[in-house]
């Protein structure tokens, strides 16, 4: 694993309506009740880590958690028209390279999120769905 394997993931909005159906038949049970789902503009990397980046609030960004994608990437289209594809990843306490899991300090998680919120093809990505930005775009 190195960073070419860690990605941001930055949403602004709920998953569409269509998605949403599909995911809440998705995670009744077994193994995705925890996953997480997104709708990103371009599809996810099999076993990649994300740093999910809240930009809802653009006052107020946030970084909600550390995620793992599987091994094999789990995607399904959505229910709705014209709506892109769903994808899922794991949530996880930090990311870990070899035997160490890392967080970000507050410091780093400021900065990184001043990074995300200055991307340059942010809001053109946005027009779509969420965005991933390998963090060494951001370094």
């Amino acid at each position: 694993m190195d960073l070419a394997d860690i990605y941001c993931l930055a949403f602004c909005e709920e998953l569409d309506k269509g998605a949403k159906a599909t995911w809440s038949n998705l995670s009744k049970g077994g193994t995705l009740k925890k996953a997480w789902a997104f709708q990103p503009v371009s599809a996810f990397q099999a076993s990649s880590w994300l740093i999910g980046c809240d930009l809802t609030d653009k006052k107020t960004p946030r970084v909600v958690g550390y995620l793992k994608v599987a091994d094999k990437v789990l995607s399904w289209s959505s229910e709705g028209e014209n709506e892109l594809d769903l994808y899922a990843a794991f949530p996880e306490n930090g990311i870990k390279i070899g035997r160490v899991r890392y967080r970000l300090s507050s410091d780093e998680t400021k900065e990184l999120l001043n990074k995300v919120s200055e991307y340059p093809t942010l809001q053109k990505s946005w027009k779509t769905g969420d965005a991933i930005i390998p963090l060494s775009d951001l370094l």
